[in-house]
């Protein structure tokens, strides 16, 4: 009777064991599944980015491009600017091009008495895009990400996405620190995840004016 009982505690605990090793899956850009091998092979940090987060039972392992060329629908685009439009209380030039800056609610910034030294609040950078190039720009931020005085908020009005119309839209993984977006006045946009500097946002400017 004890070698029934220690059998079937053994089988038990191995059991309970196996129930807590959770496997990993691996996906590509399309996000369909692929092997552990074929996703490594893909990875390169000027092109791509990762994130791994888990269910009850498995590690997903995604990769993504760094940066992703669309256009929005008509209606999509209209939809977009009078949002925020509404949202920032300032209305968009027909002819300007739409900066969307998004910050992620990783990494949580402890409260603090210290600011980002993050370029892309640099006085001089935020004062080129604001009155040398026909661009309105817009502050977003998850409604997570709670220390807004750490990300300047003396120098940009943040503006909470309540109800996640714009991470749905946009920015729906949260890289760290954030996304960005630059639209043109037809509706078409490059996006940039994760964290970026100012040079970025100006070369995607450059880039996307080219096309016109």
């Amino acid at each position: 009777m004890n070698k029934i009982i220690t059998v079937f505690f053994i089988f038990f605990i191995s059991l309970s064991y196996a129930q807590k090793i959770k496997k990993n899956q691996y996906y590509s850009y399309e996000f369909k599944e692929i092997s552990k091998d074929s996703f490594y092979s893909l990875l390169d940090k000027d092109e791509n980015l990762t994130l791994k987060y888990e269910n009850d039972s498995t590690y997903i392992n995604a990769i993504f491009k760094i940066k992703r060329k669309a256009s929005f629908t008509k209606d999509e685009f209209n939809n977009l600017k009078k949002k925020l439009e509404v949202l920032s209380n300032k209305k968009i030039d027909l002819n300007s091009t739409i900066i969307i800056n998004y910050l992620s609610k990783n990494p949580k910034i402890k409260d603090s008495i210290n600011k980002t030294k993050w370029n892309i609040f640099h006085k001089k950078y935020l004062k080129k895009i604001k009155k040398e190039l026909n661009v309105s720009v817009f502050w977003i931020n998850n409604p997570l990400q709670k220390n807004l005085r750490y990300y300047r908020d003396d120098l940009v009005n943040w503006i909470e996405d309540k109800d996640h119309y714009f991470r749905d839209l946009l920015f729906p993984y949260d890289f760290l620190y954030g996304s960005f977006s630059v639209i043109d006045n037809q509706g078409n946009y490059i996006s940039n995840y994760g964290e970026y500097g100012k040079q970025q946002v100006i070369e995607y400017l450059e880039e996307l004016n080219k096309k016109k």
